[in-house]
């Protein structure tokens, strides 16, 4: 079911944050100056995404699914594959923590927050997906 999520919550999630919407439907602040003029000098226009070189979109992932049979709880952290060897983050990981946990700060609300439209989606694809799961067995 891990790689499952991963290939349906993330996208959903980073596509729609990447448009600008957070999970209410509203926006997210504007770029200040120094952003602003950063993003139009690196061609990537004046919407705020929370993109500038992709390390936070590329490091952000599922690391666990829960199903307790009445409840699906999926889990998504910054940590992707920012793990050492040894299983502790690594420097570019907590740098990825400490950037989405500014970005939430900033905008007083979470980026990776799914919206209602999204999460009965995903009801509705997992559900189908454990019933295709069943049905193989």
């Amino acid at each position: 079911m891990v790689s499952y999520a991963e290939n349906t919550v993330k996208p959903t999630l980073i596509e729609r944050v990447k448009t600008g919407e957070d999970s209410k439907g509203g926006g997210f602040s504007d770029y200040g100056s120094y952003w602003l003029n950063k993003r139009t000098k690196k061609g990537l226009g004046s919407a705020k995404n929370f993109t500038f070189s992709g390390q936070m979109w590329d490091s952000f992932g599922v690391i666990g699914v829960k199903n307790n049979g009445k409840q699906i709880t999926v889990s998504m952290s910054v940590d992707g594959d920012n793990i050492d060897s040894d299983g502790r983050k690594n420097k570019r990981s907590q740098k990825n923590i400490e950037i989405l946990d500014g970005h939430t700060t900033r905008e007083n609300k979470s980026l990776v927050a799914l919206s209602e439209k999204e999460i009965d989606d995903l009801r509705i694809s997992f559900k189908n997906e454990l019933i295709r799961y069943f049905n193989d067995i």
